[in-house]
């Protein structure tokens, strides 16, 4: 079936009206496709994999959050929303990142951005980062740490990656939270960006 032009899509739905057998509770579907224009990239690269719109999401956290929608939000390329973990003194923050039904990924570099009300004061300054790729308990792989300084203007440096990095989960392990604060922000966006493959 051809349209009389491309049309631009996130998603196409196939909807059955009828069946050539006549009535009846039984219907087999052999194939459906849906062709693109030939040269037509779907999903541009380099891409954010932890996006939760490209199915990058929290696999675990401790302290937990008490919904995953909570969790997932730090890697949602939102600014707005200012997310704290309360935590006992010197307990440090723990999460780790999954991609796309788990799947294994070549990365480039981490991305970090604070909320736009960010309060200097619980905010995070150092992460310790390992990978996996194998299982979200690990083996884990140290890639180093994270140190979150912060430029003028509020950025952070993107976390450049040793080359042919492999990963299937990352975890972030945080510094414990000031004395005093028993606080931790959570970044608004977390960014993973999958290395461009040509």
């Amino acid at each position: 079936f051809l349209l009389p032009e491309p049309v631009a899509a996130r998603f196409a739905q196939l909807r059955i009206d009828s069946v050539w057998g006549g009535p009846g509770n039984d219907l087999t579907l052999g194939e459906w496709k849906v062709v693109a224009v030939p040269g037509a990239v779907p999903d541009p690269m380099p891409a954010n994999i932890a996006d939760p719109v490209r199915g990058g999401h929290v696999v675990w956290m401790m302290p937990q959050t008490s919904f995953q929608e909570d969790a997932d939000a730090m890697l949602a390329d939102d600014p707005g929303d200012r997310l704290v973990t309360y935590s006992d003194a010197g307990q440090r923050l723990t999460w780790v990142v999954g991609f796309q039904d788990d799947r294994e990924a070549l990365l480039d570099h981490l991305e970090w951005q604070d909320p736009a009300a960010s309060d200097p004061a619980i905010r995070m300054r150092r992460v310790d980062i390992e990978v996996s790729t194998s299982s979200p308990i690990g083996p884990w792989t140290s890639l180093g740490t994270w140190r979150l300084e912060r430029a003028d203007d509020g950025s952070v440096a993107p976390y450049p990656l040793p080359d042919a990095t492999w990963a299937r989960f990352l975890r972030f392990t945080s510094g414990p939270a000031r004395k005093g604060t028993y606080q931790l922000e959570r970044p608004a966006a977390l960014r993973v960006i999958e290395h461009a493959t040509t």
